[in-house]
């Protein structure tokens, strides 16, 4: 993050469901939101976050730019990510080393309207492959085929709010039907006191899961130009700016979701308690990364690591399948597209909103 980012906090749908991992989100969170209170009172108030981005930013926030100088964009991502072998519960006493091959492709639209509203629309794709010797209680495979939808509104200099939907199929694509529908949501409410710092809050519903809603949110802090705490759940992180370029880091993340297999699983497994049942998979990983930004709006992510824990909690049937460490790396593309444009100043830009709208004078006021 650079010292001019103004990201909203994103709220992932998939936090983050396995039922170790959830019982720790709570527990970190108000220690991140009492460190933002404090951080809050020393960070003096800067020029409002709706300005100019610099024209000599070789690696620009995707947010700035989105917020004031693109009316329509579009958004591709690509995610590879190999997780080694780590030793996991497979069920009836028994356990065995587990891989995982994790694909993520991802597309969104985004429309401005009115300096107020960015409305998201696109299709995710993210699937997990398990390669083991015998497969007993664990899937050998997890898929969301899911629509994203989202809109974020900023009534103020200073404050937005977030509306996340995912629509779409959660299974593991041996039987697919109506039932392998859900609907995960997330909300999100971010505050900027100042270019320097910003806390958010959100929450996660998603009714598969064991515990239906989930707080999360945090801080991000820039110490300076080089140096920036991003302590937003569920990617903590501290990030170190070697130039204009690259970005490198070292942080956790947290993920998971929540999955319904097919009516006959548990039959073919010799557990019929299993049939049509919800699955939270869960995941903790530590590690670093890089970003670099080969050219502005178009960045290559890299990282290695550990994979903490991985569990898999058939929680309506009573097992859970728990796993230890293993290396994983992981690679991403991201390229944002700037369809239409509008690189007039964003004080011209203004003026022509409140002569359109008047009653938007009060949402974004002229130096």
């Amino acid at each position: 993050m650079t010292p001019s980012e103004i990201s909203l906090v994103q709220l992932n749908t998939r936090v983050k469901g396995g039922n170790s991992l959830i019982r720790r989100v709570p527990k970190v969170l108000p220690l991140l939101l009492a460190f933002a209170v404090f951080l809050c009172s020393r960070s003096a108030r800067a020029d409002p976050i709706m300005a100019d981005p610099s024209k000599d930013d070789k690696s620009p926030s995707r947010d700035q730019i989105l917020w004031t100088q693109t009316d329509l964009a579009y958004d591709f991502s690509a995610e590879y990510d190999y997780v080694g072998g780590a030793r996991q519960d497979l069920g009836n006493g028994t356990s065995g080393h587990v891989t995982e091959n994790y694909t993520d492709l991802r597309q969104i639209w985004t429309k401005r309207s009115m300096l107020a509203f960015l409305s998201y629309g696109g299709v995710e794709w993210e699937q997990m492959q398990f390669n083991m010797n015998d497969r007993d209680h664990i899937p050998d495979q997890l898929h969301d085929i899911t629509a994203y939808l989202a809109t974020d509104f900023r009534w103020s200099d200073h404050d937005m709010m977030r509306v996340q939907i995912q629509p779409g199929f959660y299974t593991d694509l041996d039987d697919v039907t109506i039932h392998s529908v859900n609907i995960p949501t997330a909300i999100a409410y971010t505050h900027i006191p100042s270019r320097q710092f910003q806390w958010a809050f959100g929450l996660s519903i998603n009714t598969w899961r064991r515990e239906t809603v989930l707080p999360g949110g945090g801080f991000r802090y820039a110490i300076n130009d080089r140096w920036h705490l991003k302590f937003m759940l569920p990617n903590p992180q501290v990030e170190y700016k070697v130039n204009d370029y690259l970005h490198t880091w070292v942080g956790a993340d947290l993920r998971g979701n929540s999955y319904r297999v097919s009516d006959h699983y548990g039959t073919d497994r010799g557990d019929p308690a299993l049939n049509n049942a919800i699955v939270d998979y869960s995941e903790i990983r530590v590690g670093t990364g890089f970003s670099w930004n080969i050219k502005p709006l178009l960045e290559l992510n890299g990282e290695a690591g550990y994979m903490q824990q991985r569990s898999f909690d058939f929680y309506q049937a009573g097992f859970t399948s728990t796993g230890g460490s293993a290396p994983y790396v992981s690679l991403t593309i991201r390229w944002l597209f700037q369809l239409s444009k509008d690189e007039r100043p964003m004080n011209d830009q203004i003026r022509a909103m409140q002569t359109d709208f008047p009653s938007l004078k009060n949402l974004f006021k002229l130096p």
